[in-house]
């Protein structure tokens, strides 16, 4: 009897004093930890030994037991954008709000407008040295204004020779001698007239007349016509046209005098300026001396 009066009492000062804790405390009576409240569900009573051996042979290999706590700390905090943890932008004073840094963008660049295209006029050339700095090629006379104008003055040398031109460019050599004969009629001294005239005989095949008029052209005293290297042309064409007569002896002489007073250089150029290139490959060059 006085054994369980003193666990009678023993029990009443432990209620007296947990009722007190969980007055001071705010917790109810019986929570104290490691103790449970009276009227509470008695534990599950424990498994056999076979049954928790063939349960435990079951499980999964690394899974872990039910009611196993987690580790402290939770899981790894996330990783934000710029490498910083979520738990360092959290870590910060109680009362202070945390404000996402905004993304960095690149400022938008401003358009640059293109100057507008300028027009080539005579306040703006092109630059030297380009394509469009070259010099346009010449434009062609226009024939039917030559021809009106040798109509209205057939006696005019400037005026002829600029049409006879134009003639020899298109090959029209017939048309040329017509010209030609009406201002060596109206003017017999015009020299440079004469050798036009050989000339478009020469390229007619006509190469009597040609020599004709060459011949009078080297006659002592004979007026030179005009031009460079006169005298040198009419003797290669005076060469030329006994060449085609046959006349290979008299040719060799006047070979000779061009061969010798001309430098190669200068031959070439006067055989192509008159367009004699084919001509001049036919016949055979003397030895200069």
């Amino acid at each position: 009897e006085r054994l369980r009066g003193a666990r009678a009492l023993k029990g009443t000062a432990r209620e007296t004093r947990e009722k007190a804790e969980a007055e001071t405390s705010g917790r109810p009576a019986g929570k104290e930890s490691g103790t449970k409240p009276t009227g509470q569900e008695p534990p599950p009573p424990e498994k056999p030994p076979l049954q928790a051996a063939a349960k435990a042979g079951s499980e999964k290999p690394g899974a872990k037991p039910p009611g196993a706590k987690k580790p402290a700390g939770g899981p790894p905090p996330a990783k934000t954008a710029k490498g910083k943890s979520e738990a360092a932008l959290e870590a910060k004073p109680p009362g202070e709000k945390v404000v996402a840094k905004p993304a960095k963008t690149e400022p938008e660049r401003p358009a640059v407008e293109k100057p507008p295209a300028q027009k080539r006029s005579e306040k703006n050339p092109p630059a030297e040295g380009t394509a469009r700095s070259r010099p346009a090629p010449a434009a062609l006379p226009d024939l039917s204004r030559l021809e009106e104008e040798v109509k209205r003055h057939p006696a005019e040398p400037g005026p002829v020779y600029e049409l006879v031109s134009e003639y020899f460019r298109r090959g029209d050599y017939k048309e040329a001698r017509a010209v030609l004969s009406v201002l060596a009629d109206a003017k017999p001294r015009e020299a440079h007239a004469e050798f036009l005239l050989a000339k478009a005989s020469f390229f007619l095949r006509d190469y009597r007349t040609a020599l004709e008029k060459l011949r009078a052209l080297s006659k002592p005293g004979a007026e030179p016509p005009a031009g460079r290297d006169a005298g040198l042309k009419i003797s290669l064409y005076t060469a030329l046209c006994l060449v085609r007569l046959k006349q290979t002896a008299s040719a060799s002489t006047f070979l000779d005098y061009v061969v010798n007073n001309s430098t190669p250089e200068q031959l070439s150029r006067i055989v192509s300026e008159e367009g004699l290139t084919d001509y001049w490959r036919t016949i055979r060059v003397p030895v200069r001396k």
